[in-house]
């Protein structure tokens, strides 16, 4: 019997601008170089699904809400796994599909601070509680 080998191939979803410097766009980069240099059984592809350029406060939640929509469209590609790698978008989970979904949990600063967890820090508004509220069971839900 022949066996056929077949690379795992893993999608990762970048939201931030991968043509501008910056913390994620910096584990974006060590990531792709650490599963390169160590696995030569996985097929890595950063996916840039950054928010559309907006100007202000409200163009820049604007875009952000129009995310999800964005990844509906990134389905195509359809790795065996898909790695959000902020999960502080992991409600984007759903929109990926049926596949596998990780996400790197980098800090839980914004839940925190949802909760009203600093002392002298401005808390959040309803709406802003809401959407961290929402990621939280989204990111429970990634299998």
């Amino acid at each position: 019997m022949r066996s056929i080998e077949r690379r795992c191939r893993v999608a990762l979803v970048s939201t931030a601008p991968l043509d501008k410097p910056g913390s994620m766009r910096a584990y974006a980069d060590v990531l792709l170089q650490a599963m390169a240099r160590h696995s030569t059984e996985v097929e890595i592809s950063i996916v840039e699904l950054d928010p559309l350029p907006a100007a202000g406060p409200w163009g820049r939640r604007l875009s952000t809400l129009a995310l999800p929509f964005r990844a509906k469209r990134i389905r195509s590609i359809d790795p065996d796994v898909w790695h959000l790698l902020d999960a502080s978008r992991a409600y984007l989970a759903p929109g990926l599909g049926k596949r596998p979904v990780i996400a790197t949990v980098h800090d839980i600063i914004p839940w925190l601070q949802q909760e009203g967890r600093f002392a002298g820090v401005a808390g959040l508004g309803w709406a802003a509680r809401h959407w961290w509220r929402g990621n939280a069971r989204a990111l429970r839900r990634i299998n």
